[in-house]
This record gives C-alpha cells, structure tokens and sequence, in this order.
C-alpha cells in the first residue's frame, strides 16, 4: 500500500514538473474594452438619469462629457453612461482612465464609476483631470455593465458636469501552468488524506 499511494505521489509530481516545463510563456495581458473616443462619437453608450431637464452624453470633442444643466437645482442628481463588455476567459482585470468632475460653488459634484450596478469609486476633483487605475478582480465569465457618471448633492442650478477619456479594460489571463500547479496540490493534499486514513484504520 505504501509503494502504491508513494507511485501515485511520483505521478502527481511528475506532472506538476512537466506543466512547468511544457507550459508556453506568461500570457501576456489583453484588451477586454476601450474607448478613448478618437472617433468623437459616445453614441454607443447608453443615458441614464434621475433628472427631467436637459441631461447629456457627448463624445464630440475626443473625450466624454456626461453632464446636467439644473435649472433651478434639485438634490442628489445623476447622469450615468454606460457600457456592456465580455468576459471570455478567467484572470484579473484592471479598469483605467482619466477623469474629472467640474467645480461647483455651493453644492458637491463628483464622478463615478460603477460596475454592474454597483458604485465602486468616486471622486470629486472640481476640474483637475485624474489618472485612475482600479483592480476588479477576477469576474465572472458573460456579460458586464461598465458605468462612468455625475453626481450633484443640493445643486442650485448650473452646468454640472464629468468627462472621461482614455478608458480601457484590461484582463492578465491565468497561466495554465499555474492552473496545473493548483490541481497537482490539491492532488497531493488527497493522496496524504487517504495515508491518514488508511493509518488510522490499520
């Protein structure tokens, strides 16, 4: 019993060298969405508001303005424009891009950004542009809903508004050594179970 839970040891081994030597070179990161709107067009994004005046999504000067003009004001005032990307394939993700929300007197205005729903990030910047980089993390494979937008608390009544540019998804696939790496563990993990188990009943 010994020399055979010691060859099926060997064998979990041997794959486990063999992945690390067959396996190809560190998959190198890809491209899961991006806009830098070159094209001067966000007519890909859709709108979405709280608000029943004048609220817009443009993309014609090379950059995303997502704004609402408040005349007379109101309280807790969104624009949000969204986008759907696929997840293909496991690994991590990192979402970067620049962004700023304008200066407002007498209120608070901030951009957003929010995945799937769920607001992750936010920053008022009152017209300084900021570099932003953020982990997701590892998602679910299908389809997911990117969200970049403005928010106003106890607006009177003005331009409020945030732009993006430069925005882009970025997954670094699991090497399948790696993977490999994981199930040989969790192989050997098994093999020294059933040792203690077959010890405890002798």
């Amino acid at each position: 019993m010994k020399t055979r839970l010691l060859s099926c040891t060997l064998a979990v081994v041997s794959i486990l060298t063999a992945g690390a030597l067959l396996s190809p070179a560190p998959a190198r990161a890809a491209t899961v969405f991006s806009d830098d709107f070159s094209d001067n067009d966000a007519s890909d994004w859709t709108k979405s508001t709280n608000y029943g005046g004048t609220s817009v999504v443009d993309g014609s000067t090379g950059s995303m303005e997502v704004y609402l003009d408040a005349p007379p004001g109101g309280t807790d005032l969104f624009v949000t424009a969204t986008h759907d990307f696929t997840i293909g394939a496991d690994g991590p993700l990192q979402l970067s891009f620049s962004a700023a929300s304008g200066p407002c007197s007498g209120c608070t205005i901030r951009y957003n950004v929010y995945l799937d729903g769920v607001n992750i990030y936010s920053n008022p910047t009152f017209g300084a542009v900021e570099l932003a980089s953020l982990a997701l993390g590892n998602l679910s494979l299908g389809l997911h809903t990117l969200g970049l937008g403005v928010t106003t608390e106890t607006a009177s009544s003005g331009h409020f508004y945030a732009t993006f540019d430069n925005i882009s998804i970025v997954q670094t696939p699991i090497p399948p050594a790696l993977l490999m790496f994981g199930t040989a563990l969790g192989g050997i993990g098994f093999l020294g179970y059933r040792r203690k188990k077959l010890a405890a009943a002798a």
